[in-house]
């Protein structure tokens, strides 16, 4: 359903400073996934040495947006009205990959799940994030 929508939206992401900025590659996608991969870098580590939080918070997002995408038409549009991330375990080196999966598209609200893992398989952080569903706007550029 989602197959021109999921094509604009990777297009549009190269775009989008902070996706650069952090370094974030789209990856597999199909009906309601959605990965992405991201180096950690110096720009991405805190105080400690481990990557900053936020990034999780902000790879989940991403993530959860790129698999929705899969899964509504190009004439929807969705933001995330709430995002809840836990933090399990650190990560130093290597890289971050965000695998998000729609876990139900309704016509007004949609719920994602997103976890993180490290290149070794382990699960760095763990997140839901629900997306409100409304009819693109005729001045949005998706």
């Amino acid at each position: 359903m989602g197959a021109d929508n999921t094509s604009h939206f990777i297009q549009l992401s190269k775009d989008v400073p902070l996706h650069t900025f952090l370094g974030i590659e789209l990856g597999e996608h199909n009906e309601g996934y959605g990965e992405l991969r991201v180096p950690i870098k110096e720009n991405l580590i805190n105080a400690a040495g481990a990557v900053h939080g936020g990034i999780y918070y902000i790879l989940c997002d991403v993530a959860a947006t790129f698999a929705f995408s899969t899964v509504v038409d190009e004439n929807t549009f969705y933001a995330t009205h709430d995002i809840n991330v836990s933090v399990l375990r650190p990560a130093f080196s290597g890289e971050l990959i965000a695998r998000a999966n729609v876990i139900k598209a309704g016509k007004r609200i949609g719920f994602v799940e997103c976890k993180i893992f490290d290149a070794d398989n382990n699960m760095l952080a763990a997140g839901r994030i629900t997306k409100t569903i409304l009819p693109a706007p005729d001045t949005l550029q998706l």
